[in-house]
């Protein structure tokens, strides 16, 4: 049977199978003990002995079974992608408001980005974010797995020219092979009065290794990155308001 197969298992049937499993131990495992002391059945010690090695065998491949189920099941792949979303981006964003010295002609990436959640799913989350400056944006990120998309929407007034206003940022992507499109101009809801206000929306996906959930390493890089892009589209939108 394919291994995969075992993901469609029920609980129960894993737990049939588990105790089916300590049963059929006990039992050799008594016959191992007992078995030489019988009389009539001298053979009984021997069978019992290489039964207990073949349950052995088999219980070792079933709890890598019942690892490689927990680790894949739907609860915990839905446990990972919130604690991603909700936990891991704004981790990342404290991490990145360590102070340091100043130095003239040294941009200060290192204040904290601001940012408070205001919407999210089992798969996806909208942040408000604010950096050192009054600037402020959203963006809607939603992980299925390995594809993340990223929804940045940006001031309304830079819909014309966000190409100009955020070429770092877009060159950022294309280095590394994102593509980035534009949904134009859009409505939302985010303020506390409840006005509608529209928004630039630039959309870029990206995919990870099949195991991103479960590694670590690629999601900090991956919420680091993020990080970035936000650093990076707020100091560009600053650096145009401050330039008239």
């Amino acid at each position: 049977m394919d291994g995969k197969k075992f993901l469609f298992l029920s609980r129960a049937q894993r737990w049939t199978i588990s105790l089916g499993l300590m049963l059929l131990m006990a039992v050799a495992l008594l016959g191992v003990i007992y078995g030489p002391h019988s009389e009539m059945h001298q053979h009984i010690g021997n069978v019992s002995a290489e039964a207990l090695k073949l349950l052995l065998t088999a219980s070792a491949g079933w709890v890598l079974v019942l690892l490689y189920t927990s680790s894949n099941s739907f609860e915990r792949i839905e446990q990972e992608t919130v604690a991603f979303l909700t936990r891991d981006l704004c981790r990342s964003a404290e991490q990145g408001g360590r102070r340091f010295e100043a130095r003239p002609g040294i941009i200060d990436d290192t204040v904290p980005l601001s940012m408070a959640c205001i919407a999210s799913t089992r798969t996806s989350v909208t942040y408000e974010v604010a950096g050192a400056s009054d600037q402020r944006m959203h963006f809607w990120c939603n992980l299925n797995v390995c594809d993340m998309e990223t929804v940045f929407m940006l001031p309304s007034e830079h819909a014309d020219h966000y190409e100009a206003v955020y070429a770092a940022t877009l060159n950022g992507f294309r280095h590394r092979n994102l593509s980035v499109t534009s949904f134009g101009l859009v409505t939302h809801r985010f303020h506390a009065d409840g006005q509608p206000r529209q928004y630039l929306e630039l959309y870029v996906t990206q995919t990870f290794e099949r195991d991103f959930l479960f590694d670590a390493a690629a999601r900090i890089h991956a919420a680091q990155a993020l990080q970035g892009d936000l650093r990076s589209f707020l100091v560009s939108g600053a650096r145009a308001v401050s330039a008239g």
